[in-house]
């Protein structure tokens, strides 16, 4: 299969869940997605060092393959260690739901991809997932339990380990 092939068939939901099934990498985001995922992966590391606890968690970033009922892709997770008391290991996580997942809402990304990943997220049980969606400025928080918080540029965003983040810091390129 050709780059352009590959790129064209990424354009069925049923193909993207194929292809991560075959160990394929993702469609190709670009730069602003990118630096979102580096940027908010520093943030919650230097909360997490400056509050010492950063020996408590691992924090994953590039699409990690969690497999719940089926495999996905998230830009940014964070697990306790004890939940890997052999560590990481190669390939799909399985059987591990992470305390926090965060998305960085692309244009390629479908309402379906989204609601995919919320319904997916919820029903395993993860404790804390946010979408975030640069070009409008906001950030979804969903926890279990508690309505969505849609949280834009004036807010912050409270932490389940005990940190708030401005979402304008968060957000800001």
């Amino acid at each position: 299969m050709t780059v352009e092939e590959h790129v064209e068939a990424r354009a069925s939901v049923e193909a993207f869940e194929a292809d991560y099934d075959n160990g394929m990498p993702p469609m190709p985001v670009g730069g602003v997605h990118g630096f979102l995922v580096s940027h908010i992966t520093e943030l919650l590391q230097s909360q997490l060092r400056a509050a010492n606890q950063y020996e408590l968690y691992y924090v994953l970033v590039g699409e990690v393959g969690i497999r719940f009922d089926k495999p996905y892709g998230a830009d940014i997770a964070i697990f306790q260690r004890r939940q890997f008391p052999g560590g990481l290991l190669a390939g799909f996580i399985k059987n591990t739901v992470p305390l926090l997942i965060v998305e960085i809402v692309s244009t390629y990304d479908t309402v379906l991809e989204v609601e995919k990943k919320i319904m997916a997220y919820t029903r395993a049980g993860v404790g804390e997932f946010w979408f975030a969606m640069d070009e409008l400025n906001v950030i979804d928080v969903y926890r279990p339990d508690s309505p969505v918080a849609k949280l834009g540029l004036g807010d912050s965003l409270p932490y389940s380990l005990g940190f708030r983040l401005p979402v304008k810091d968060i957000l800001a390129r």
